[in-house]
């Protein structure tokens, strides 16, 4: 694993990065490995090949708290949350990126969601 630490007047945030399986071009906004150790994000494309870096995901360690988006009994999604016990459920959510540390980013994707159903749907009686 690889980190960036970045440094700003305000704050400092630090990146976790795991390697890509490919030495290969970079392209734009990617991250990336130079042949000096340093970590790099591409500002266009890079012909040459480098180790392309992938940002680390967050997940929840030891049954800490973690939240996700369901569909409710009202038919609208909500963000609900629950303990990561790195079960098939846990691991399903991970992967497909349903998966938030904190309750307002599930609220605004639970937001997102709904507002797309509403709108797929919202002439769908009116034809009856």
């Amino acid at each position: 694993m690889y980190k960036l630490k970045l440094d700003s007047p305000v704050n400092t945030t630090e990146m976790a990065f795991e390697r890509d399986a490919e030495f290969r071009s970079v392209q734009k906004d990617e991250w990336y490995l130079d042949g000096h150790g340093h970590v790099y994000r591409a500002a266009m494309y890079i012909e040459t090949a480098h180790i392309v870096l992938t940002p680390k995901r967050w997940r929840a360690k030891g049954d800490e708290r973690y939240y996700y988006v369901r569909f409710g009994v009202n038919g609208e999604a909500e963000a609900m949350h629950t303990s990561d016990r790195y079960d098939a459920n846990d691991n399903i959510r991970y992967k497909l990126g349903n998966y938030f540390s904190n309750l307002g980013d599930a609220e605004a994707y639970a937001g997102k969601i709904s507002k797309m159903i509403r709108e797929a749907f919202s002439g769908e009686n009116s034809t009856c």
